[in-house]
């Protein structure tokens, strides 16, 4: 994945050009880190400096639904799923399906890159939803007792918590960051492992390293980033001299 080489700054002043134009709140935690990570994982500028009007166009269409008296998640669907045709993503595993400003511009994703969408729209929208990790797998709920949960594989179909355990566990109840809302950074760091995970199939270990790393360093609880260092250390340990 070749980097673009946009400055943080560059991508701080991106945002500050959206914020200007924006009629609503301006950018939130969740589009400026991924917005961010997107730029570090080498996304093309023109992706980065799309990606406010993607977002603020999506929203648009949302709450003219909302206004006509939609259910506010049905309506953030919807417009995701229907009205724009995101798709899923389920063999491939190139990080434009998840990186954050391809995912907009390709309209195709992972479950984490759909996710990523799906929150940063809630987020503009001012609306409670979560990001959940599970093994393998990423989903996004409405906190509550018990919480409604979005399977943006299935187009948003409401599934309960015991689909998640008989179809992606089990997985541990503390410690492992699985099962639980995600932060901002989380996010960034699932991401920056997918990207590792990729670096890695192909045989490009100093950018599985540093993507892992990267992951650690966002998501210290994610247990699998430290485990495929240790192992990446391991393989190179006993690869032989040239």
């Amino acid at each position: 994945m070749k980097r673009s080489g946009l400055s943080t700054v560059a991508v701080l002043v991106v945002l500050a050009a959206g914020c200007g134009r924006s009629k609503h709140a301006p950018p939130g935690p969740r589009f400026s880190a991924l917005l961010v990570a997107s730029a570090e994982m080498g996304a093309a500028p023109e992706l980065t400096a799309a990606a406010w009007d993607s977002i603020d166009t999506m929203s648009a269409h949302i709450r003219e639904r909302q206004q006509r008296g939609d259910d506010k998640y049905e309506a953030l669907f919807t417009v995701l799923f229907r009205v724009f045709h995101y798709e899923r993503e389920l063999k491939r595993d190139d990080p434009q399906f998840y990186t954050f400003t391809s995912v907009l511009k390709g309209r195709r994703g992972t479950s984490l890159g759909l996710s990523e969408v799906a929150l940063v729209l809630a987020e503009r929208l001012a609306l409670p939803l979560e990001g959940v990790a599970v093994p393998g797998h990423v989903y996004v709920r409405v906190p509550g007792a018990p919480p409604r949960n979005f399977e943006l594989l299935r187009r948003a179909e409401s599934l309960p918590n015991a689909w998640y355990r008989s179809t992606y566990g089990p997985w541990p109840e503390v410690g492992a960051g699985l099962g639980r809302a995600l932060s901002p950074r989380e996010i960034v760091g699932l991401t920056w492992f997918q990207v590792g995970e990729f670096h890695r199939q192909q045989g490009e270990r100093s950018e599985a390293k540093r993507a892992y790393e990267k992951a650690r360093q966002n998501f210290p609880d994610y247990l699998d980033a430290q485990t495929k260092l240790e192992d990446l250390g391991r393989s190179t340990e006993h690869e032989p001299a040239k």
